[in-house]
């Protein structure tokens, strides 16, 4: 029973509730000696002190973990992810902050980004239908948005996945954050990191990076970082197109 009053005062947060008040132990046990009957020789406050210091030690270290990376920037990032556990505890978390920081959990921002895809798929069947040499959903999306001639897009009109699989690596430093044989969940991965850590994006993709960040409703400086701004030619692209992304 002793040890079930103690876990409670911590699952209840009471001592982050009531902060520095006095008396705050000797509060909470007399609340549940007029509650319950407790005996005055059940529960001690220095005892209940004492368990709450080991509680918030022993939990101290997992919690900060994970706001810590938040801030990483990217030397740490890369050293951050030479550890296989972290890499995985963090691939695992960054679904969670995305939802909620933006509303959205892992179904329907996939759901909402597969829209996109979908959208310029549907775009550059009917635009090839008139050319004499096909264009594909990567090279119209990126042509929509201004980046026509972006690092990203081969000579071939076709995005290259060995090309993309570097600029990945450069957002994560040296470090191999994931492999990925499809570029759009590469890309993906690529958003949930941005968008979930003060990372920003290079300046030369700054433009797709705002584009994603309108589609799900988020501010410049949640998705892009506090020095960048949504660029003109993707709020452009945007506003002529989110009524298929909705």
């Amino acid at each position: 029973m002793k040890n079930i009053c103690y876990e409670l005062y911590q699952k209840l947060k009471v001592d982050e509730i009531l902060v520095e008040k006095k008396g705050k132990y000797i509060t909470y046990i007399n609340v549940l000696k007029k509650l319950f009957g407790i005996g005055d020789d059940l529960l001690d406050s220095d005892k209940l002190r004492s368990n709450t210091r080991s509680y918030k030690s022993n939990h101290k270290n997992s919690d900060d973990d994970k706001d810590e990376w938040e801030k990483y920037n990217l030397s740490q990032f890369s050293e951050y992810f030479r550890n296989e556990g972290k890499l995985q505890d963090f691939k695992n978390l960054v679904y969670k902050k995305f939802e909620n920081k933006y509303g959205f959990n892992e179904t329907e921002l996939r759901n909402k980004y597969e829209k996109i895809w979908s959208f310029y798929d549907q775009l550059a069947q009917e635009e090839s239908e008139n050319k004499l040499f096909s264009e594909d959903k990567y090279s119209i999306f990126l042509e929509d948005i201004g980046q026509k001639n972006d690092a990203i897009k081969s000579s071939s009109s076709k995005v290259s996945v060995k090309k993309c699989g570097r600029i990945f690596q450069i957002l994560v430093g040296n470090t191999v954050y994931g492999e990925y044989d499809d570029f759009e969940e590469m890309l993906l991965q690529a958003i949930l990191l941005i968008s979930c850590t003060f990372l920003e994006p290079p300046n030369y993709l700054s433009k797709m990076f705002s584009f994603f960040g309108l589609v799900f409703g988020a501010s410049e400086s949640e998705f892009l970082g506090s020095k960048l701004r949504y660029h003109i030619s993707a709020k452009m692209a945007y506003e002529k197109r989110k009524e298929f992304f909705v």
